[in-house]
């Protein structure tokens, strides 16, 4: 199941569902890069981290008051519901491997790592940015797209497309503009079911 749709679905079950859709739609166009997925979590997701490492370093003389969260921070008290909120939003989504990972390692770069009792991390090797592309592509999650070819690699586009040229008889512009089109109505409403 996509996260957008568990999102909707189970939306009554999310305590934070505003900063769980704010962090799962930040997390959309960086889930195939593992780096920049890895920096989201540690520069919004981690703060209760950050304050727990800051208090050690410190032999435990910070006060909470004096912890001042990093711009866009979610604040320490949430830090960690707000994660397991997440993972619940995107366990069933393949796409989300690199976060999944984040959250059920505990990986972060302020603290040692805790593992989610309960969770296995998922394999990521050198094959993993294809398998998150390829599940994208299945989603009909990769537009907009410049180029009509690149719709037409698809199979179902192509058969479409070739029983329909004859008698639609657009141009190429048109039938990008509807691909682009008809994968974001697709994209917007499949979960609203």
């Amino acid at each position: 199941m996509r996260s957008k749709e568990c999102l909707e679905n189970e939306r009554p079950s999310f305590y934070y569902y505003d900063l769980v859709k704010k962090a799962v739609y930040d997390l959309y166009p960086i889930r195939t890069d593992k780096r920049k997925t890895v920096e989201y979590f540690n520069s919004y997701l981690f703060a209760d981290a950050r304050f727990n490492a800051m208090k050690e370093n410190n032999n435990g003389d910070i006060l909470d008051r004096t912890f001042e969260l990093m711009d866009g921070e979610v604040d320490d008290a949430k830090a960690y519901p707000l994660r397991t909120e997440i993972l619940h939003a995107i366990i069933n989504d393949e796409s989300f491997i690199y976060a999944y990972n984040i959250i059920v390692g505990g990986n972060n770069l302020y603290s040692d790592n805790h593992i989610l009792k309960g969770y296995e991390p998922k394999t990521i090797d050198k094959n993993s940015p294809n398998y998150i592309n390829e599940v994208i592509r299945n989603y009909k999650e990769d537009y907009p797209k410049n180029n009509l070819y690149e719709f037409l690699t698809d199979k179902d586009n192509k058969e479409y497309y070739e029983n329909s040229t004859y008698y639609l008889k657009r141009s190429d512009s048109w039938w990008l503009k509807a691909f682009n089109l008809a994968y974001k109505v697709f994209d917007s409403f499949m979960f609203q079911s």
